[in-house]
């Protein structure tokens, strides 16, 4: 799948001697117009002196061997042009089996916009026109291009059904959602079926970009023959990654690396390979679980602020800083006054969440686009008690969770509905939500993706690779007096030791890297 480019910068050669070398794989990613791979991307290089052993970002920062670099790129550099998903592209490069994945799996939740297009397409077409279906899928990652707009993250996801139909295959558990009650003995329905089979997600800072998109995309399905149902739930950020009744969403996501956003979004395969891994024929695609919830907000505001806090088991209405080296705002765990049942003892498992507001487009009193993306500004900024005033008729949350098995987020529900609890009792989120509908779909990675679609392949993410050889770690050197320093990660003083021939030191008791300042710096 590997295609050649032109090398903007000399590939630095081992260097003569006995020196050992390293290989850090750099990809460079070509243009190819889509949201589901990568499109319109820089070269970034760092500087290597194979001489010293310095590798300078950059940036400008000098540092060490590979894992002070590699840190330093994940963790502090702000300096580096950014990929369609929202991470820097260098972190593709020091996790470079994830270019197989489609950038909506693993796109961050900073983007001001999601639209979810649903799609219940007629398996009687799919049986007779299977080439119309996969050439239609192969066109909506090409809408960018042909809408003339700059790519963003989106995802293409199928039943289990549809999926099959199509020639592909599903990952071992895999299988069709079904309804869940609860345990509690009254046999309620509280994770009902949705009838789609065809998910398409975009995520988009512009309102208009985001719905010429959708639209598009059902156009395009529209013309390979019945579409049965389609309806596109559009989803707002509101306060900064919050759910409208004020809790801090996705707080259990770890996303403060791509690596990490990887394990737990998409299908583990060899990381040091870019070719489709023979034994992991799944490789970098992901389960996935689609919730629709509409909450009832005037019941929650009649709740008392401890009976909020417990719901969840987070502490309602106050916010801090993550102890995490990214710094997220939270809502901090409770430490007394516990319930079991509060919904962080219930919906745990390892999914990569990604959730937005929505409402419901015939409730929002508006027409055009233009309203209609004023009406949510208008939303985005109503405090949570307020947003009782706007008499919507419909309001929740579009949940959506990418997960490396199924299991974890099957159980999550389970226990959501009583599973496994001694009393049987369920979540209590219940108490001012419901699910008006759930579903599985597969997120196939893009070379299984362009296989099924019947396209070239390399044509929904064209890579190139260049390595770059780095010499011998450089050694870790204590200073000559042993310095205790406050450490922002640690929250306290710690010993810091040094690395021979760099500009950084790390804190002996969590790794993490900082910059040595000088008095030139420290006056600054």
């Amino acid at each position: 799948f590997a295609q050649a480019s032109e090398v903007e910068r000399p590939v630095p050669t081992r260097p003569a001697g006995d020196l050992d070398s390293r290989t850090l794989l750099l990809s460079s990613m070509a243009t190819s117009g889509t949201g589901l791979g990568v499109g319109g991307t820089q070269r970034h290089l760092p500087n290597v002196d194979h001489e010293s052993g310095v590798i300078r970002c950059s940036c400008g920062l000098q540092c060490g061997p590979m894992e002070v670099y590699a840190a330093h790129i994940e963790r502090e550099c702000f300096d580096l042009p950014k990929d369609p998903s929202g991470w820097p592209e260098r972190h593709f490069q020091l996790a470079n089996h994830l270019l197989r994945v489609q950038r909506g799996v693993v796109a961050r939740n900073s983007f001001r916009f999601c639209f979810y297009v649903t799609i219940k397409i007629s398996m009687k077409i799919v049986q007779e026109s299977v080439k119309k279906v996969a050439s239609a899928l192969a066109s909506i990652p090409k809408l960018y291009a042909e809408l003339k707009l700059r790519p963003s993250p989106s995802t293409v996801a199928l039943s289990q059904e549809l999926w099959i139909a199509l020639g592909g295959s599903c990952p071992d558990k895999m299988c069709a959602f079904k309804a869940k009650s609860a345990y509690d003995g009254n046999k309620e329905v509280l994770f009902p079926e949705l009838p789609y089979n065809m998910l398409l997600t975009f995520k988009e800072d512009s309102y208009s970009n985001g719905i010429a998109l959708a639209e598009k995309s059902i156009e395009i399905i529209r013309k390979v023959g019945l579409v049965e149902l389609d309806k596109i739930y559009r989803g707002f950020s509101y306060g900064s990654g919050k759910d409208i009744t004020g809790f801090v969403d996705g707080t259990n996501n770890y996303d403060e690396t791509l690596k990490q956003t990887g394990k737990l979004a998409s299908i583990a395969s060899d990381e040091g390979s870019i070719a489709q891994d023979v034994a992991a024929p799944h490789a970098q695609g992901s389960n996935v679980f689609v919730g629709i919830f509409e909450h009832d907000l005037k019941s929650f505001h009649t709740l008392s602020s401890r009976q909020k806090s417990r719901s969840i088991g987070r502490q309602y209405g106050i916010e801090k800083k993550t102890v995490g080296r990214d710094g997220r705002i939270e809502n901090p765990r409770l430490a007394k006054d516990v319930s079991l049942q509060g919904h962080i003892f219930k919906g745990w498992g390892e999914m990569y969440r990604q959730s937005y507001p929505i409402c419901e487009a015939g409730a929002l009193g508006a027409d055009s686009k233009q309203d209609l993306e004023k009406f949510f500004e208008t939303v985005s900024e109503t405090t949570p008690k307020d947003m009782l005033k706007l008499n919507l008729k419909k309001k929740g949350l579009f949940f959506v969770a990418f997960s490396h098995s199924l299991e974890q987020i099957d159980n999550a529900l389970e226990r959501m509905c009583g599973k496994w609890d001694k009393e049987q009792a369920r979540d209590l989120l219940w108490s001012f939500t419901k699910c008006t509908g759930g579903a599985y779909f597969y997120a196939p990675s893009l070379p299984e993706l362009e296989m099924v679609a019947r396209v070239k392949p390399g044509s929904l993410y064209p890579i190139a690779t260049d390595t770059v050889l780095l010499p011998k770690n450089l050694k870790k050197t204590a200073p000559p007096t042993i310095n205790f320093k406050p450490c922002i990660n640690c929250n306290g003083d710690e010993a810091f030791c040094l690395y021979e021939g760099s500009g950084v030191e790390e804190c002996t008791a969590c790794g993490q890297i900082y910059r040595i300042l000088t008095q030139k710096d420290e006056k600054t």
